[in-house]
């Protein structure tokens, strides 16, 4: 969930500040709000099993959520493919989650992208912009997918 979200939430900070967004790789996103309902749910409710994989069940390509983000934004962010081809995949099955808890109706990446955008928005004053410029998290997880 971690990386996950760096990424998501970094391709949507980089669009705001009219930068390129990096990418190269497939995720199974699930919106926090989402995420919250599943555990409330399991609070208040009695499980069958230990372990589940909480995620929406909806693999998408980074360029597909690049291209989202820039569909939900007045400014167009160049997209720059990392590596050709894809890294690792980081999906999984939910299946089990969704026998246990029943009809859940997952938030749409398209708006769960729009209401991230509106909170960065609000607090766009409080982003260091030079972390996003210098992203960090992008050089340390590239030179990863290489083993260096």
């Amino acid at each position: 969930m971690e990386n996950t979200r760096i990424i998501d939430l970094n391709a949507i900070v980089k669009n705001l500040f009219k930068l390129p967004i990096v990418i190269n790789v497939l995720f199974d996103y699930i919106y926090i709000n989402d995420l919250v309902e599943v555990i409330d749910w399991f609070i208040h409710n009695d499980n069958k099993e230990k372990i589940y994989n909480v995620t929406a069940g909806s693999k998408i390509d980074l360029v597909s959520l690049a291209n989202l983000i820039n569909e939900t934004s007045e400014y167009k962010s160049e997209i720059h493919i990392l590596n050709d081809g894809l890294n690792n995949e980081y999906t999984s099955n939910n299946r089990k989650l969704l026998k246990e808890i029943g009809d859940f109706n997952f938030t749409s990446h398209r708006d769960a992208i729009i209401n991230m955008r509106e909170y960065f928005s609000y607090n766009f004053e409080k982003l260091d912009k030079d972390i996003i410029t210098n992203d960090p998290y992008l050089k340390k997880i590239n030179n990863m997918w290489k083993g260096k």
